[in-house]
């Protein structure tokens, strides 16, 4: 497995846990039934539309060899053992891995941005929230659903952020791009 591979399965893994762990299925659905139009055909697992996706890349050098041993065990098809043991190694570890620093004194740059909102304490979880807007040709009713949806997207994302950062170990921020 090549090391952009291993990142795409770790993050991908994380992703999922993430998901389960803030109920981020259920953020969706919110946003389906409001209207929201995704930007892409990206589907969940229940064939719901995807709108929120894990910003943060693992630094994969900070496993333990035990922990990165893993990898070469779901390369050998090992089955289904080998990946539930992964999934668990990566619950265990993305707080690790996927945090730019450990505590709330350090600042790190997760994205450039013209308002600075990219510069977060290191120890970040991003989310980002894409949708579609109705930009071709904005009639008034356009531009009213659009100021509702950011709304919408305003209270969720605060509501989110509130439940999400109650796990002490790190900040949770939900960004719309």
């Amino acid at each position: 497995m090549t090391d952009l591979e291993k990142r795409t399965v770790y993050k991908a893994t994380v992703e999922e846990y993430l998901r389960q762990k803030f109920s981020i299925d259920r953020l969706e659905e919110r946003f389906a039934e409001a209207g929201f139009t995704p930007m892409s055909a990206d589907k969940g697992k229940n064939g719901q539309p995807k709108f929120i996706y894990l910003f943060n890349e693992p630094d994969l050098g900070r496993l333990s060899e035990e922990d990165a041993a893993l990898f070469d065990e779901l390369d050998a098809g090992a089955g289904e053992d080998a990946v539930f043991r992964f999934a668990q190694m990566a619950a265990a570890t993305y707080q690790n891995t996927m945090l730019k620093g450990q505590s709330d004194d350090v600042n790190a740059e997760f994205f450039p941005d013209l308002y600075n909102r990219g510069i977060l304490p290191g120890n970040s979880i991003i989310f980002f929230f894409r949708d579609r807007i109705s930009a071709d040709r904005m009639e008034d009713e356009d531009i009213a659903f659009e100021q509702k949806k950011d709304r919408i997207f305003a209270n969720v994302k605060q509501q989110f952020e509130q439940l999400a950062s109650r796990e002490k170990a790190y900040h949770t921020w939900l960004f719309r791009m």
